[in-house]
């Protein structure tokens, strides 16, 4: 009775068959996946920040953080970023 180390009358040993028979389906189930399913085309995405919502944040950085000025900018940068 031959053991899995033990060679069988081909000459492979049990694990070696079944990794060489694994490695054989995953080939095949790659290449019938090429050959059946379309690479997606990744659309070109635009900057998803706009450039005024980027000079509304500089502005809101130049200002003092506790003042009224800086709140109401706080509050137009978050409106404009859920809008971007």
């Amino acid at each position: 009775m031959a053991t899995e180390q033990e060679d069988d009358e081909s000459g492979h040993t049990e694990s070696g068959r079944i990794n060489r028979d694994c490695n054989t389906l995953k080939r095949a189930n790659r290449e019938s996946a090429e050959k059946t399913l379309a690479a997606k085309k990744q659309a070109k995405q635009k900057p998803w920040i706009q450039s005024e919502t980027f000079e509304m944040i500089e502005k809101k950085r130049e200002c003092k953080r506790d003042s009224e000025e800086h709140k109401e900018l706080k509050t137009k940068v978050r409106k404009m970023l859920r809008q971007d």
